[in-house]
């Protein structure tokens, strides 16, 4: 009779569920891709043309300051949600943190600084550079919006930073009104001047900086 030791059935077990997450994450990338994809349009050519330069030249070069669409925020925050997610695959795959916060919610003090830590480098490594050039996160930088200031000037990395999302990052861990104040914080984005209460407090807007692109397709025989 052969017998299987209890602690390779759980090793055994962990790499399954491990695996499993690798593909609902895989799953969910593939499917929110997709989605993206679909919402192009094909006659515009999928071309940044803010790429290489300066956000305030952009802006002086835009016959007025146009706020950017609700559509556009959404998918600039779900790009930048997907490439967070690829992120924390290493995490999934390599250390029992996801295991066992799905099983008993149980995070050690000294984990969860390690993740918080973790998790400001990859946005910064991805979005530094960006935010203090143009104002823009790599999903704001797809989709041509910018963050600036209420006279359509640059913030800055260290504004963005201190006044945008710090803020709302210590507001979410007051007791039981913190998820409250996070879910209000986007909602505001459905008033008429589309400011978030992270633009409120930092006294910023979103704006379109897309160049607007003339096509002329009667040549094409």
């Amino acid at each position: 009779m052969c017998y299987v030791s209890h602690d390779f059935i759980k090793r055994d077990l962990s790499i399954e569920s491990k695996v499993f997450s690798f593909g609902l994450i895989s799953r969910f990338v593939y499917q929110y891709i997709n989605l993206a994809l679909s919402k192009i349009d094909c006659s515009t050519p999928i071309i940044n043309t803010t790429l290489g330069k300066d956000m305030s030249e952009v802006i002086e070069n835009t016959p007025a300051i146009v706020l950017a669409s609700r559509w556009s925020r959404f998918w600039a925050f779900v790009i930048d949600g997907l490439i967070y997610a690829a992120a924390m695959i290493p995490v999934v795959l390599y250390t029992d943190l996801f295991d066992r916060a799905v099983s008993n919610g149980v995070i050690e003090l000294h984990e969860q600084i390690m993740m918080f830590v973790y998790g400001w480098v990859i946005f910064l490594l991805c979005n530094g550079y960006l935010l203090q050039k143009k104002g823009q996160t790599i999903g704001k930088n797809v989709m041509e919006i910018a963050i600036v200031d209420m006279d359509g000037k640059q913030l800055g990395l260290f504004n963005i930073m201190i006044k945008r999302i710090l803020p709302m990052n210590i507001f979410v861990y007051i007791p039981v009104i913190g998820q409250y104040i996070s879910i209000l914080n986007y909602l505001f984005v459905f008033r008429k001047n589309r400011r978030c209460l992270h633009d409120l407090i930092a006294g910023s807007q979103v704006v379109s900086v897309a160049v607007p692109r003339n096509l002329d397709f009667s040549t094409i025989e």
